[in-house]
C-alpha cells in the first residue's frame, strides 16, 4: 500500500451563512489534516513510537478519511505539535513515558481553563 506523505485539506465555514444579502459571507477557515506517514515524517518519529504513543493516548487521531480507497486516521497541526513536545520531553529532559503522560495531561487542563 503506498502513503501520501502529503497533507490534506478541508475548508469548512466558521458560521452558519446570513440568509440577508447585505450581509458579507463568513470567513473560512482551512484545517489541514495530515496523514499517518507525513505526521511521521514532519514528527521525526518512527511508525513504532506512533502506535506506542496513541496506545498510551498520549496523541490520538482527528478523523478517518477514505484515501485511496482505504481508511486512513488522520492528524492536525496540534498533534504535530504535542509530537514535538512528547520528543523534547524524552530526548532533552529524559522524562519517561509515564512523566510525560501526566505532564502532557496537566497542559491540557491548563490549557482548557
Amino acid at each position: 500500500m503506498t502513503s501520501k506523505t502529503s497533507g490534506i485539506s478541508r475548508t469548512s465555514k466558521t458560521s452558519k451563512p446570513s440568509k440577508t444579502a447585505a450581509s458579507p459571507s463568513p470567513p473560512r477557515t482551512q484545517v489541514s489534516y495530515l496523514t499517518r506517514d507525513a505526521l511521521r515524517a514532519l514528527g521525526g518519529i518512527t511508525d513504532d513510537q506512533l502506535r506506542l504513543w496513541e496506545f498510551e493516548e498520549l496523541i490520538t487521531y482527528s478523523m478517518v478519511l477514505e484515501i485511496e480507497g482505504h481508511p486512513e486516521p488522520v492528524y492536525t497541526q496540534s498533534t504535530l505539535r504535542r509530537i514535538k513536545t512528547i520528543r523534547s520531553l524524552g530526548e532533552d529532559l529524559g522524562i519517561n513515558l509515564p512523566g510525560i503522560g501526566v505532564i502532557l495531561h496537566l497542559l491540557d487542563r491548563n490549557a482548557s481553563r
